[in-house]
């Protein structure tokens, strides 16, 4: 038995190389409907866990828009079509 939510409608909200965003009108098991439910997707990417010889973590510091502010992640970046 499926018990997902069955996807009634969707629509494209935004597209482009970084992201897709969608609209979802969904009606859940019990019934309910919920109306838009938003999907964002991505294309795929990597992230890289380097350690040195000495044992030590290496991290990019990097601006991150949304919080106005840079943080120290791992190294990390999207793939293209040619990476897979």
């Amino acid at each position: 038995m499926d018990d997902g939510w069955k996807v009634l409608e969707t629509r494209t909200i935004l597209q482009d190389r970084w992201l897709n965003l969608r609209a979802d009108d969904c009606l859940t098991p019990d019934g309910v409907t919920i109306s838009p439910y938003y999907v964002m997707s991505y294309p795929d990417w990597v992230n890289i866990v380097a350690i040195t010889p000495d044992d030590r973590l290496l991290l990019v510091r990097q601006y991150r828009h949304a919080a106005g502010r840079f943080f120290l992640e791992i190294p990390g970046g999207g793939l293209d079509e040619r990476d897979v």
